[in-house]
């Protein structure tokens, strides 16, 4: 959601409620989910870290079709608009190291709310 704030030109999304919706409601809903209804198998470490893959498939795959139908799901992921591709493989570590950041949390939190959930 930080590399989106204040990109709403930038979107190739024509009705702004889908927008809405897609980048700001659903994150905070699935955050709403997951504390309410806690995970009811521990979450391994090895299963969490496999879940990293598909921001850095998504963006590989979103280059490629980009090289071909000369179209980028987001300016980030534009070499043009980002300033080529040095910039776009910056926003990828940095989203790739922001999921990581984000599976910590998840991991850690989600387990202990597991153990607490199945101590009741």
């Amino acid at each position: 959601m930080v590399l989106l704030s204040g990109m709403q030109d930038g979107l190739a999304v024509p009705i702004a409620w889908v927008d809405a919706v897609v980048h700001q409601v659903t994150p905070i809903v699935m955050v709403a989910d997951w504390l309410l209804v806690p995970p009811t198998t521990r979450i391994p470490w090895r299963r969490a870290l496999v879940w990293l893959a598909y921001p850095l498939l998504y963006a590989t795959y979103s280059l490629i079709r980009g090289l071909i139908v000369d179209w980028y799901p987001y300016p980030f992921l534009s070499p043009d608009q980002a300033d080529g591709y040095g910039a776009v493989a910056l926003y990828v570590v940095g989203i790739a190291v922001g999921a990581l950041l984000g599976t910590v949390p998840v991991v850690l939190v989600g387990n202990r709310l597991r153990a607490l959930a199945n101590q009741s």
